[in-house]
């Protein structure tokens, strides 16, 4: 009966002790997981539970990733879509530079080759950007005096020959200035500010001069135009980087604003001023092979970014 007594204890003891201690290891293993342990085993169960069903399940980890990926393709097409965009249209805008200026020289080759006009038969020109580009011979009086030089700049085609001082540099090696003098016409009494041609800069003190009445030709052009980095005139120091003609017209103490023309004869061979050739009159300063190669590397360059885009953010 008393061993029986100790059995009986001993076995509570055992069974109280195996209840304490699997207590006491499911508390320690509870605090050991973590929240996104917890997390994943539900998301493991309902991926079960969807499999098992049939029905399609994403956890909310996966469709946020999924959601962000796509947001960043769509900004990134936006953000190359605005460079290749702009691109194209400069690919646009320097095609159809190119055939304006095609369309503008043959309007120009068509007006050099027509009959010359004479100033001679006219009392009086009212409009004269009637006679762009037309070739006019008028007889009249250049006054040297009121002279203008606009430079520097280099010699134009021919510019540099063999002269009277000997054998000159090759073209565009020295720089010089165009003569730019007023012409009155005989039978009108009305001003032209004629280019009279190109003379190298040591020779601007000392440059042949026109004597008395006489008759040329001309080939009126409108204004050129000024370089977007060329200093300002100062006509108080007849100092002149571009024409302007309304300025121009003021320090010749003109009637009116003169029209501008380019002295095309006559060109005695080996003297100074020289003037500027007929293709020079027609040609353009960029030509129409320069916009055509410009806008073909635009829209190599559209092109390319176009289908790097594609193949990036697809």
């Amino acid at each position: 009966g008393e061993l029986g007594g100790w059995s009986s204890m001993i076995s509570r003891i055992s069974l109280n002790t195996r209840a304490w201690f699997t207590q006491q290891v499911t508390c320690s293993y509870r605090q050991s997981v973590s929240r996104h342990q917890i997390r994943s085993g539900a998301g493991c169960f309902l991926q079960c539970y969807y499999g098992c069903t049939g029905r399609r399940f994403s956890s909310s980890s996966d469709g946020g990733q999924e959601t962000n990926s796509e947001r960043s393709k769509w900004i990134g097409r936006f953000a190359f879509s605005i460079p290749i965009a702009v691109t194209f249209g400069l690919g646009v805008w320097q095609s159809r530079r190119y055939f304006e200026k095609i369309e503008e020289i043959e309007v120009r080759t068509t007006d050099l080759s027509k009959h010359e006009v004479d100033l001679d038969k006219r009392s009086n020109v009212e409009d004269w950007s009637a006679l762009l580009y037309k070739k006019v011979t008028v007889t009249g009086t250049f006054d040297h005096n009121l002279a203008m030089f606009v430079g520097p700049r280099s010699a134009p085609t021919g510019g540099l020959t063999q002269g009277g001082s000997g054998l000159m540099s090759a073209p565009g090696k020295e720089s010089g200035f165009f003569v730019v003098t007023p012409f009155k016409v005989k039978q009108s009494g009305q001003w032209i500010l004629v280019s009279r041609g190109w003379i190298p800069r040591r020779m601007r003190e000392n440059y042949p001069l026109s004597a008395g009445e006489e008759r040329i030709t001309l080939v009126l052009t409108p204004q050129p135009k000024a370089g977007s980095l060329a200093p300002k005139n100062d006509p108080s120091q007849n100092s002149w980087f571009s024409v302007d003609l309304s300025a121009m017209s003021d320090y010749a103490r003109l009637p009116e604003v003169a029209p501008f023309a380019e002295l095309i004869e006559p060109a005695t061979p080996g003297q100074f001023p020289r003037p500027k050739k007929e293709g020079d009159l027609i040609n353009f300063y960029v030509t129409p092979v320069t916009h055509l190669s410009y806008a073909a590397t635009w829209y190599m360059l559209s092109g390319a970014m176009a289908v790097a885009t594609y193949f990036r953010f697809r």
